[in-house]
């Protein structure tokens, strides 16, 4: 498949838009209240991108 392809089909699911949404806010007050260097908050967002990479995997190889 297209790496383009991939990538839309990444941001068109709405599970994965709802938790990065829930992660950049919970970053977001992280910032506000407890100074977070900024490659922890960039691992958190890699580890985030990984786990909905293969939920999505997991979800495509249950339906076929």
């Amino acid at each position: 498949m297209n790496p383009l392809n991939l990538l839309l089909a990444y941001l068109k699911d709405l599970r994965n838009l709802a938790t990065h949404f829930v992660v950049g806010l919970l970053m977001l007050a992280l910032l506000i209240f407890i100074p977070v260097d900024l490659h922890i908050r960039l691992t958190v967002l890699a580890g985030v991108v990984c786990v909905n990479i293969a939920r999505m995997r997991l979800e495509r190889k249950k339906r076929h």
